[in-house]
């Protein structure tokens, strides 16, 4: 089985990146999942919203939930912000890295 694609979609509010997830998700030729940070930020409660070591585990399950869905050969469209919070240096490395010029 092949994996699914991730695409993570990172930029400040009102950038756009919901509108292009809504956009993807409306093609009837593919099938794109769509995981956000406020989706996952909302299964913390409030009182812990504020805590960034919390906030990091809630943003590392939606990566994991990525992961998941691609696992099964499911395409993810990830709507979120690169932060440096405690806990995900590990993987917004990886994402700092340039990537190769296409020519």
């Amino acid at each position: 089985m092949r994996r699914g694609r991730i695409v993570y979609l990172s930029g400040l509010t009102s950038t756009g990146k919901s509108s292009i997830v809504r956009a993807l998700q409306a093609r009837t030729d593919c099938l794109w999942c769509a995981l956000s940070f406020d989706l996952f930020e909302e299964t913390l409660p409030v009182w812990a919203s504020t805590d960034d070591a919390l906030y990091a585990k809630a943003i590392r399950a939606m990566y994991d939930a990525a992961k998941s869905l691609s696992d099964q050969g499911l395409d993810v469209l990830l709507d979120g912000l690169v932060m440096n919070l405690p806990g995900l240096a590990p993987i917004t490395a990886r994402w700092r890295r340039p990537l190769p010029a296409i020519r």
